[in-house]
């Protein structure tokens, strides 16, 4: 069994390089000022009709900024971790990994609320889907067996 100490020392390392600390702080930043001044705080059931299209905008663009970030580590990770230069994900790549990871979170979390070890069994399955759709090993929901592939053995 390998360990889980070098893992978070890799990505601790990665947290600081100007590639991913860059979009990361505009993303989160960014988005809280937008929450705030939507006043979207309060909940989302409470908002008025007309900040809906806003707060979507800006949850999109926050999930494709992490998207970027993700990337960005990886290829920082490939190249033991040397510089490499913000990694931009395509919006059409975005639209896949995220219709794919909305799809593939039903089943996860309706498992986990009704059958606890199953939900836990899928999560960790799928769990690689993400990474196998941005290194386009993988397309849509091939991307789920794939998962359960890079997984397989490691549970």
């Amino acid at each position: 069994m390998t360990s889980i100490l070098p893992v978070f020392a890799a990505a601790w390392r990665c947290t600081w390089k100007p590639a991913v600390l860059a979009p990361s702080a505009v993303a989160t930043t960014g988005s809280t000022l937008v929450f705030r001044a939507l006043d979207a705080e309060h909940g989302f059931w409470i908002l008025p009709q007309r900040v809906m299209v806003p707060l979507a905008l800006v949850v999109i663009v926050r999930f494709w900024l992490g998207l970027c970030v993700t990337a960005t580590v990886l290829a920082i990770l490939r190249a033991n971790g040397r510089w490499r230069p913000t990694q931009w994900v395509a919006p059409t790549i975005a639209f896949e990994v995220g219709l794919v990871a909305i799809c593939l979170t039903v089943p996860i979390l309706a498992a986990v609320l009704f059958f606890i070890v199953p939900g836990l069994w899928l999560a960790i399955r799928w769990s690689q889907a993400v990474f196998l759709l941005l290194d386009r090993r993988a397309a849509w929901f091939e991307s789920a067996e794939a998962s359960g592939l890079v997984v397989q053995g490691r549970y």
